[in-house]
């Protein structure tokens, strides 16, 4: 714990599911140019780890303060992520339009976050599977099915066998 306030270094998960589909979420530091001490420069470095590991990035961005060049930053650096304008609920601090498509919530009262849930999954599961098509959903299951192609790939078919035995068990 470090007592200095705006300072995240640890990375906080949250486990659910959208739509049926398992979600974890990552809170991380802040990502902003500064010049602070070491251990929030490791808080943002560790943040920066953990957004090129995931599926999809979430920028929070605050509507009810003028939009900053560490935003303007942040947008352009994640062209995918999905931009979340928090804090529908105070008034519009008459940030300029932009072009980057966005999901507007409210933390505090919740508006929104139906809106935001549903754009979360179509973007992580843009097309629906089939009706019984086997779907890997843990990180074990995605591991072996790498080296199951990569034994393929290296046609040793043995290997790749026991580790669909695996993969099933």
């Amino acid at each position: 714990m470090f007592d200095e306030p705006g300072t995240t270094r640890d990375i906080v998960t949250a486990e659910t599911a959208l739509d049926g589909w398992p979600i974890q979420f990552a809170d991380t530091a802040g990502l902003r140019d500064t010049d602070a001490d070491d251990l929030e420069s490791a808080g943002i470095e560790l943040a920066r780890q953990q957004l090129d590991d995931a599926d999809l990035r979430l920028l929070v961005l605050d509507i009810s303060q003028p939009r900053t060049a560490d935003d303007e930053r942040l947008v352009a650096e994640w062209p995918d992520a999905l931009v979340i304008a928090n804090k529908s609920d105070l008034p519009n601090a008459g940030q300029p339009e932009s072009t980057t498509e966005h999901v507007t919530v409210s933390a505090r009262t919740g508006a929104g976050i139906d809106k935001l849930c549903e754009a979360i999954a179509a973007q992580l599961v843009p097309e629906v599977p089939l009706v019984g098509t086997p779907v890997p959903i843990t990180a074990r299951q995605f591991q072996l099915l790498a080296y199951i192609v990569q034994a393929v790939v290296n046609n040793d078919l043995s290997l790749a066998i026991k580790l669909c035995d695996e993969l099933l068990a």
